[in-house]
């Protein structure tokens, strides 16, 4: 059996916590890709995958892609601490590719990725490939994971309502061909998280590869160095904005934040983007980019996106509808086209 983080046969894409000799899959997006051959009249191609049951409302949820097609009849919901789920089954000699993309956030769930067997085939090695497209990571709360988009409009909390690729971030990528990872955690914020806890922060659990794991396993930023970064924090500040002390502590924690960024990605450009469920951060986020720039900063931009029109385009469990989520897209492929001059 060849071993799960053989980098000759399996490809990962995002924050991948590797420990155990498992791959863990936590934040939203996050994905593996394989190609497979079989052998003999028909192959089955399982996996065997771990979690921790953090209550039916958390479980982990993963997209399967054969040939980059979805699979919609075979959506993975990771019920079992620990099973073997079936993939996908061949019925040719052809070589085909295998995706799995895990859907939901980090800090409710993850896939570990224990091995990979196909009944009646072999694993191919990967082949050889350059990706020259712009690498974009997307940083951000509930909005940058998908949260609701599934939900009716006042629906209680449930993850089954989340869906990383359906957002306003996952449209642009896909529309402008980036290459893209996704740091999002629900109710996180700059300065606070959404319920007033200083803990519930961004900058504090970003250093980390899967903070929501292992606690202590840092990440390693050479992995990816983006070209461009895209910011969309600030809407669970917004809730205590009023308060002096959080206004000069988001600030600091914001301007904080773009400085770290800069450090390990000297050349990327910076978009800061609020607006879709508040509309009273914006002003605090353009103060920390001014503030930003005078210390030396540059590329910074921002990108107040108009707040959610309920009424026209529909709301999803509290939050951004589908549709929102695509008209946001929209926005942001028109900002991004601009500042990075893209045709």
């Amino acid at each position: 059996m060849i071993d799960i983080l053989n980098q000759n046969f399996f490809k990962y894409s995002g924050r991948i916590l590797k420990k155990d000799n498992a791959a863990i899959l936590g934040y939203t997006n996050s994905q593996v890709e394989f190609y497979v051959k079989a052998t003999k009249e028909t192959a089955v191609i399982t996996a065997c995958i771990d979690t921790k049951n953090n209550g039916e409302e958390n479980e982990a949820r993963l997209k399967i892609f054969l040939d980059n097609k979805e699979q919609e009849e075979t959506l993975l919901v990771l019920h079992e601490e620990s099973k073997e789920y079936r993939l996908a089954d061949l019925n040719d000699e052809a070589v085909h590719k295998i995706t799995l993309i895990k859907i939901t956030e980090a800090g409710m769930s993850y896939a570990k990725l224990i091995s990979i067997h196909i009944e009646g085939g072999e694993l191919i090695p990967l082949p050889v490939q350059t990706d020259n497209r712009l690498k974009i990571e997307f940083i951000g709360d509930s909005i940058t994971c998908g949260y609701g988009v599934y939900g009716d409009p006042d629906s209680e909390y449930h993850i089954r309502d989340e869906d990383g690729m359906k957002t306003y971030a996952a449209y642009a990528a896909k529309e402008l061909n980036l290459n893209a990872r996704y740091t999002a955690v629900s109710g996180f914020g700059i300065y606070t998280k959404y319920d007033g806890d200083r803990e519930g922060i961004l900058p504090k659990v970003y250093p980390y590869t899967n903070y929501f794991v292992d606690e202590e396993a840092l990440y390693d930023f050479k992995d990816f160095i983006p070209d461009i970064f895209v910011i969309n924090l600030g809407t669970n500040d917004s809730g205590h904005l009023l308060n002096k002390e959080v206004q000069e502590g988001f600030l600091h924690n914001y301007v904080t934040f773009l400085k770290f960024l800069k450090s390990y990605a000297p050349d990327s450009t910076i978009l800061c983007i609020c607006g879709t469920l508040c509309t009273n951060a914006f002003s605090f986020i353009e103060t920390a980019v001014a503030e930003a720039r005078a210390n030396g900063l540059d590329k910074l931009y921002t990108y107040e996106l108009p707040f959610h029109n309920v009424e026209l385009d529909g709301m999803a469990s509290g939050h951004p509808s589908l549709l929102t989520h695509q008209k946001d897209g929209e926005r942001l492929v028109g900002k991004l086209r601009e500042i990075l001059n893209l045709s």
